[in-house]
């Protein structure tokens, strides 16, 4: 069972791609960090109401 708040299937792959759009100069969300660590489990504040508690799920569409 996962954690609440981790990281979707989905965001797991923007995860595993954290520094590719930074050599176009983008920066991704924190929560995709390789290195994340959920703010709201130091803040005891509810995973909810915490920007990194909010999921962006997405589709990627990967040609081979």
């Amino acid at each position: 069972m996962e954690e609440i708040g981790a990281l979707h299937r989905s965001e797991k792959w923007w995860r595993d791609n954290y520094y590719d759009p930074k050599t176009f100069g983008y920066d991704l969300r924190p929560r995709y960090h390789p290195d994340w660590v959920p703010s709201w489990k130091m803040s005891g504040k509810d995973f909810h109401i915490v920007e990194d508690g909010q999921p962006a799920l997405v589709n990627v569409a990967v040609s081979v």
